[in-house]
């Protein structure tokens, strides 16, 4: 009797059992899977969400520099479309330059202090001038309209702010209105 009580004792795993415990680590690898597989999308979005706010921040403050620089100056400014114009009162005239193109951010500033900045996510800028005065002294407002293209989802976001010419700073929050690229 103690024999087969000891033989009862020291069985071994059943079919059953084994494949229960195989269905549970099936059951648990395939959650680990898709958690990390959502964590990795999560990590590229918001990447691509970063890279595309440090570009729109980036436009702005070259947007800023640029309009401080040249009001300085006592430069007048216009702009149209994706470019915008600062024309110094010099015999002759000079005008200088900000406009984007193929990815990149280009300012012509006097003494040859040239920018040309690469943007990741830009698509498009375009500026839009008014001109003010208050107690004879002009002042212009600089519109900008940034467009973005999200890397991983192509969809884009549009990001508008003003700069102020005889102060240098932004006015205005920052408006992001996002638009979903077509399939």
């Amino acid at each position: 009797r103690a024999v087969s009580q000891k033989m009862r004792s020291r069985r071994g795993v059943t079919l059953a059992e084994l494949v229960v415990v195989l269905a549970l680590l099936a059951i648990m690898g395939t959650m680990v899977a898709t958690f990390t597989m959502l964590i990795t999308t999560r990590t590229r979005a918001s990447t691509a969400n970063d890279a595309m706010r440090r570009d729109c921040e980036l436009v702005e403050v070259i947007a800023a520099r640029w309009m401080d620089t040249l009001s300085a100056a006592d430069a007048s400014f216009e702009a149209g479309g994706g470019i915008a114009v600062a024309a110094l009162p010099t015999e002759p005239v000079k005008s200088y330059k900000l406009y984007c193109e193929n990815g990149f951010l280009y300012g012509e500033l006097p003494a040859g202090e040239d920018i040309e900045i690469h943007t990741e996510t830009v698509t498009s800028v375009t500026f839009e001038v008014m001109e003010t005065v208050k107690h004879e002294i002009k002042d212009y407002l600089l519109f900008c309209k940034v467009i973005c293209r999200n890397p991983v989802s192509g969809d884009e976001v549009e990001f508008t702010y003003c700069v102020n010419s005889r102060e240098g700073e932004r006015r205005g929050a920052t408006v992001e209105t996002a638009q979903t690229s077509a399939p």
